[in-house]
C-alpha cells in the first residue's frame, strides 16, 4: 500500500495474480504429492519412499508450471491488449485492507515466490542440457575406459531419466555405468534393456544402492540381479531384508562385490574410526572399498 501510482499498480497487478496463482498449484501439487509419498511411507515403509516418489514429483511439478505458464500468457494478453481489462478497480489493492489482510497477501506471496523458485530449480535439473564435454587431464590409452560405478536415476532419486542418463555418458565418451538406485534393480534392467534394443556399444553393470535410512549406511552392491533391502524397507511379499554385516556376507558369498558409500569417517565412540559402523568392523565383514568423493566433499 506504500506505491499509489497507478502505473505501478498496472504492473504489479499482473505480477501478483501470477504468484498468487503458483502459490495455489504449487501447494496442490505439494499436498497431493505428500499425501501420496505419506499414504506409500504407511503402507511400505522406506521401501515405498526410496523406489516411487521421484516421478511423481516431477510429473507434479511439470503440470504445475505449465499451468503457470498458461496463466502468464493469459494475464500478458490482458495488460496488453486494448480490448481486454485487468478490472483493477475491483481488487482488493485498492480497497483499504486490514492489517492482518495485508501480512495474509504478503504471506502468499512469498511463499508463492519460494515454492516458484524451487520447482523451477527442479525443472532445470532434471532438463536434458546439452552437456559440456568432458576432457581427461591425461589422454586415456587405448586399453583405458571410463566408468561411472555410482548413479541414480528417476527410479529413485535421480532427476532425469536411464535413457537420458545414457545419451549423456555416450556423449561424454564414458563406457558404462553402474545404475545404483536405492533399493531396487529397475534402473540397471532398464539400462540393459535399452542398451540392448538400440544396439549401444555402452555396458551397464547391475546395481543397488543398500539405503538404510535408519543407521544411515549405504553400500552399493554389484554382480548380483537381486534385490536386498535393509531391515527397515522389509515389506511382506518384497525384496530380502538383512542387516549391514549379512548384506556384506551374503553378497561376497554369492560372488558380488559391495562398497560403502560417503562413509563418514570420523571418531567412533566405541572406539576407532567410522560412523556408525567403524572401518575396522566393515572391513571384518568384507567390504571390497570405500567412496571417497561424495558430492562434491573429500572429508574423511
Amino acid at each position: 500500500g506504500l506505491f499509489r501510482s497507478k502505473k505501478f499498480k498496472v504492473i504489479s497487478y499482473p505480477l501478483a495474480e501470477i504468484i498468487k496463482f503458483s502459490f495455489k498449484i504449487l501447494s496442490v501439487a505439494i499436498l497431493i504429492v505428500g499425501t501420496y509419498i505419506l499414504i506409500g511411507y504407511m503402507v511400505q515403509g522406506y521401501f515405498f519412499v526410496n523406489r516411487y516418489f521421484m516421478m511423481p514429483l516431477q510429473l507434479a511439478v511439470r503440470i504445475s508450471i505449465i499451468l503457470i505458464i498458461i496463466k502468464t500468457v493469459y494475464m500478458c494478453i490482458k495488460l496488453f491488449h486494448h480490448k481486454l481489462s485487468l478490472n483493477l478497480s475491483k481488487k482488493s489493492f485498492y480497497r483499504k485492507n486490514s492489517k492482518l489482510q495485508g501480512i495474509k497477501r504478503e504471506i502468499v506471496l512469498f511463499v508463492g515466490i519460494g515454492v516458484l523458485l524451487l520447482s523451477t530449480n527442479i525443472i532445470l535439473i532434471s532438463t536434458p542440457f546439452p552437456p559440456h564435454k568432458i576432457t581427461p587431464i591425461v589422454p586415456l590409452d587405448d586399453d583405458e575406459f571410463l566408468f561411472d560405478f555410482h548413479v541414480h536415476t528417476t527410479y529413485s532419486d535421480g532427476w532425469i531419466t536411464v535413457e537420458e542418463r545414457i545419451k549423456w555418458y555416450i556423449k561424454q565418451g564414458i563406457s558404462g555405468a553402474a545404475f545404483s538406485d536405492h533399493d531396487n534393480l529397475r534402473g540397471a534392467k532398464s539400462a540393459q534393456k535399452y542398451v540392448e534394443d538400440h544396439g549401444l556399444d555402452f555396458v551397464v553393470f547391475m546395481a543397488v544402492e543398500w539405503t538404510d535410512n535408519v543407521n544411515y549406511v549405504h553400500m552399493n552392491y554389484y554382480g548380483i540381479a537381486e534385490e536386498i533391502v535393509p531391515l527397515q524397507s522389509y515389506t511382506p511379499g518384497g525384496p530380502t531384508a538383512m542387516n549391514a554385516s549379512d548384506t556384506i556376507s551374503y553378497i561376497k558369498g554369492n560372488g558380488g562385490y559391495i562398497t560403502v558409500n560417503h562413509y563418514n569417517y570420523v571418531p567412533n565412540p566405541n572406539g576407532g574410526y567410522g560412523i556408525p559402523y567403524s572401518l575396522d568392523q566393515l572391513r571384518d565383514w568384507g567390504v571390497d572399498g570405500f567412496e571417497i568423493v561424495c558430492g562434491g566433499s573429500y572429508e574423511g
